[in-house]
């Protein structure tokens, strides 16, 4: 069914601009310009709203926008503004027919005529809002437009690399960066270098290159390193992104690629992830597939526990009552229909259960303002042992990201990592 509105939501975007010029052009021909006129104003707003937003990510994720891009947002921008006015044009069909029936009941009717006529803007107003907003977040929190990196290894830090691409099993082209290791030295090392490949996840909004500072710790000690940018990220195919409910097949494609081009430089599949990445790397090995079985140990940043406690944290902090109410059970409902999977049950610390006997490390630190540290505290405590858990105290996602004490546990915990032996 998911799927089903998915479809349908993406074929209305498609057609809502179409559809609204063909209006416009008809209403022009009947000398009754005003469609046109707002038509053209909705135009103009697009335009300026898609290219804040383009740029805006593409600053944020310090590389350059394509023009493609660029006009995908400006489009999307202008599908959502003629499908809310469409919204508004609805509500105002409707009220106007529950006037003409007050009007149709008498003088017997005057308190309910004056109920229906005083109450026009505020229950527009009121629907507008309760859908509207949320909508517009559910967008917000699935769709950006994609950055292209400027960075990778070799002007970053001198590594070399090759770029990969491989295809989930949904049909995704991932793009990727394969870096070998770089040290030769094993002295003090309890792992083989050159034997072990870590995978890195980045987070929301991201892209590989953001997952350079992890590689400059990890290559120059042993460790093989394939990063790659999830769907709708970077240089990978799609558009949407599910937070990591979806985005696990991006790292199950990413061992599947892996066992099959690198097996020797794979003896350990290991694997790193922070926030949304995290989540979808904890999903992946979890999967019941000789892919999930395959990732022999785990490290995650900055990850939530449970994607509908904090989804109801976030809207309980940002917004005031009513809109925080609609933002809590409105916001994510509407997400699952933007990218056809069931984000509700979107869940790691169900997850995490499933990984014994394989270990597990939980990174987090204490003022991180989108996913609080509680929610770090309850991933922990759902794993099994073997486990372990770094909080930074008074550092916040950016900080614990480019920690060195994180980084040097995560070194440690990888060297040291194995399964617990089954009794």
């Amino acid at each position: 069914m998911l799927r089903f509105v998915h479809t349908m939501i993406v074929y209305a975007y498609l057609a809502a601009p179409a559809l609204a010029v063909l209006g416009a052009l008809f209403q022009r021909r009947r000398n009754s310009p005003a469609l046109f006129t707002r038509l053209f104003a909705t135009a103009s707003i697009a335009i300026v709203m898609g290219s804040a937003v383009a740029l805006a990510c593409a600053l944020a994720g310090d590389g350059r926008i394509s023009a493609g891009q660029l006009g995908l947002c400006v489009y999307l921008t202008a599908s959502l503004l003629v499908l809310i006015a469409a919204l508004d044009n609805v509500l105002l069909m409707v009220l106007k027919r529950l006037w003409h029936l007050a009007r149709g009941q008498g003088t017997g009717a005057t308190l309910w005529r004056k109920f229906v006529e005083s109450l026009p803007f505020l229950i527009r107003a009121t629907v507008l809002i309760a859908i509207a907003l949320p909508y517009l977040m559910a967008v917000a929190l699935t769709f950006r437009p994609k950055v292209v990196p400027r960075a990778d290894p070799a002007n970053q830090l001198g590594l070399g690399f090759d770029l990969v691409r491989f295809e989930t099993r949904d049909g995704y082209v991932i793009s990727g960066w394969w870096i070998p290791a770089a040290r030769r030295d094993t002295t003090r090392q309890r792992h083989r270098p050159g034997r072990d490949t870590v995978i890195l996840c980045h987070g929301i909004g991201a892209s590989k290159s953001s997952m350079l500072a992890m590689a400059h710790w990890l290559v120059p000690r042993g460790y093989n390193v394939l990063m790659f940018d999830f769907r709708a990220h970077g240089q990978s195919d799609g558009q949407l992104t599910s937070l990591g409910m979806l985005e696990k097949q991006d790292v199950l494609a990413a061992v599947r690629w892996l066992r099959a081009n690198h097996s020797r430089q794979s003896r350990r599949i290991l694997g790193l992830g922070i926030s949304t990445g995290a989540a979808a790397l904890i999903e992946a090995a979890a999967d019941d597939s000789i892919e999930g079985r395959a990732i022999d140990a785990l490290a995650v940043y900055e990850c939530f526990d449970d994607l509908r406690d904090l989804g109801r944290t976030v809207a309980t902090t940002r917004f005031l009552p009513p809109l925080s109410w609609f933002a809590d059970r409105v916001a994510l409902p509407l997400a699952s229909a933007q990218v056809g999977a069931d984000l509700l049950h979107l869940s790691p610390a169900d997850s995490i259960k499933k990984l014994w006997p394989r270990p597990v490390l939980v990174i987090h630190g204490s003022k991180d303002g989108v996913v609080p540290i509680e929610y770090g505290e309850r991933l922990y405590d759902a794993a099994f042992e073997p486990k372990r858990c770094l909080w930074l105290p008074g550092e916040d996602y950016g900080q614990a990201i480019q920690s060195k004490a994180a980084a040097l546990e995560v070194n440690t915990f990888f060297d040291e990592a194995q399964p617990v032996p089954a009794i």
